[in-house]
């Protein structure tokens, strides 16, 4: 019989744009989140991103000691770094990182990096992660949800001009069928740095926004209980 583990800790980020990603302590950490735009592309099917920058983020994976998964933002339309290689790519998919402890990710990305997706686009996504959920997942387990775009939440972050556009009910609708214990998302820079909790019948989710600095969680799987604390400056 296995035993769960009395918590289990996650390093996380955002919207990185191409700058070499945070550093963390991963003693005793189980796995890296991305949750998208790593890349800073300017143009449609292009991803302008210096060599320099690009190799950056390419050591800073060849150094990782831990898995590392991500999904996509809508700038990671190419992948120059092959961040996205070696089964790091979460979108659309769910994987097991620890005992009773699973991951979900949504992203998208479409031909320019000003795209955002609209709900039918985003639907698609959340609709293969509930077949998934529902075929390898026990309801006793538990779930981190990984996006580059947040759940329309009304009242808990400020929205207003561009962010409007990734900011979904879908995404949303998942969280409230899904209950994962937290949530980590990315593409609103103006919400870098926060959390909130969003409570809805029969559960409640903890909203993430790490923003590049990250941001480390660490969750008790026998009670679902996940607190966060963000990391202090910008990446280096």
């Amino acid at each position: 019989m296995s035993h769960r583990p009395r918590t289990v800790r996650v390093i996380c980020c955002s919207d990185t744009h191409s700058r070499q990603l945070p550093g963390a302590d991963e003693t005793g950490a189980a796995t890296w989140l991305h949750s998208g735009d790593i890349y800073e592309a300017v143009a449609p099917r292009s991803n302008a991103a210096p060599k320099s920058a690009c190799e950056a983020v390419a050591r800073w994976l060849e150094g990782r000691r831990i898995p590392v998964f991500a999904v996509r933002g809508n700038h990671d339309i190419l992948d120059p770094a092959g961040f996205f290689d070696g089964g790091r790519d979460l979108t659309g998919h769910v994987r097991k990182v620890a005992d009773h402890l699973w991951l979900a990710g949504i992203g998208w990305f479409g031909d320019r990096p000003y795209d955002t997706p609209g709900e039918s686009d985003l639907e698609k996504v959340c609709d293969s992660v509930r077949r998934q959920m529902l075929r390898q997942v026990l309801p006793s387990d538990r779930l981190i949800l990984l996006t580059h775009y947040p759940a329309k939440v009304p009242g808990l972050f400020p929205l207003a001009g561009y962010a409007v556009g990734g900011v979904l009910d879908c995404v949303r609708r998942l969280v409230e069928d899904l209950k994962p214990v937290a949530v980590v998302q990315g593409h609103v820079h103006e919400w870098f740095g926060t959390s909130a909790t969003f409570e809805y019948a029969g559960g409640r989710s903890l909203l993430v926004n790490p923003g590049p600095s990250g941001a480390i969680l660490k969750m008790a799987i026998e009670t679902g209980r996940v607190s966060c604390e963000f990391c202090e400056g910008d990446p280096p």
